[in-house]
């Protein structure tokens, strides 16, 4: 470009001096520079068009239509496994790289039959993402049902309920399609602070169509433990009805064997009467065989 600029202004000395000499020798001089002069600023812009070629090309972005889907509805009927890849194509990408580097992810859809497969994959230009409907036929929706008698459990094995209930008679664990999925089963317990006969469990059993069923169910354990019950579980103090200590909400603090052991007893936590809020005070006891209860805690509200 520069070397472009140099032979101009030399053109454009020539020509000055033949415009001088057109003045003596010609009346029309005045017609022919101008004439040459704009060829030569044609020829220039021309010149510098040219050299975007040098520019940065602009990437597109790539859009969710790099997905297709054949067919464009995905139905599952039970059958075999459920390939969520199947028919999937995007842009040049072989069915090992879809294998590999195609996401999908079954989500909830309209009912319980009619879901959506969300699919993504991250190429030069971002994450593209498309979605596409799944139909399953001869689809119930899980179904989680437990043992008429629950298995046994003590204060020490209270954790294990989980694993004992799906081995035992009378559990259900469906898919939805008659499939037994028992080794998805979440369970979690629950312990009344007021009384240690009355332990809850809670279960959920989801299934890969990212349904759930949940089913909850009481038992009384097997005192192996010592334990602490409270009066209450929770307690609102306000100047109308003070804050009594933190000991005067337990009810009982019993060993394994029956006898008492309130003197035993630990709160961890404190309470203070003067700032409003919300406090938490946890009990605590070990008896003289080193056996130590399940914590119980009581909820203290303080209010103006």
């Amino acid at each position: 470009m520069n070397l472009f600029r140099k032979i101009l202004k030399v053109v454009i000395a020539v020509v000055a001096v033949i415009n001088i000499g057109l003045v003596f020798l010609t009346d029309d001089y005045t017609a022919f520079i101008p004439s040459l002069l704009e060829r030569f600023k044609t020829t220039e812009e021309t010149e510098i068009d040219s050299g975007s070629e040098d520019a940065e090309e602009e990437v597109a972005p790539v859009s969710s239509d790099g997905f297709s889907f054949d067919p464009e509805t995905l139905v599952y009927d039970g059958t075999g496994s459920l390939n969520l890849l199947e028919g999937v194509s995007f842009g040049t990408l072989t069915p090992e790289e879809i294998r590999t580097g195609v996401f999908a992810e079954i989500k909830a859809g309209t009912s319980k039959n009619a879901k959506v497969i969300s699919y993504s994959v991250k190429t030069d230009s971002g994450t593209v993402k498309a979605d596409r409907p799944l139909t399953l036929e001869n689809y119930s929706g899980p179904m989680l049902a437990l043992p008429a008698a629950m298995p046994e459990v003590s204060l020490s094995t209270l954790e294990s309920m989980g694993a004992r209930v799906v081995t035992s008679e009378g559990f259900i664990a469906d898919d939805g399609y008659g499939n037994n999925i028992g080794d998805s089963l979440v369970s979690s317990v629950e312990i009344d602070p007021t009384d240690i006969t009355n332990i809850t469990y809670n279960f959920s059993l989801s299934n890969m169509f990212g349904d759930t069923a949940y089913a909850g169910t009481s038992v009384s354990p097997v005192i192996d433990l010592p334990f602490i019950e409270l009066t209450t579980a929770e307690v609102t103090c306000s100047p109308s009805n003070p804050f009594t200590g933190k000991y005067s909400n337990v009810k009982r603090v019993i060993d394994t064997n029956g006898s008492s052991i309130g003197a035993k007893v630990r709160c961890e936590g404190e309470v203070n009467t003067e700032v409003p809020g919300t406090y938490i005070l946890t009990y605590t006891v070990t008896n003289d065989a080193g056996l130590s209860a399940l914590p119980v805690s009581l909820v203290v509200h303080i209010t103006e």
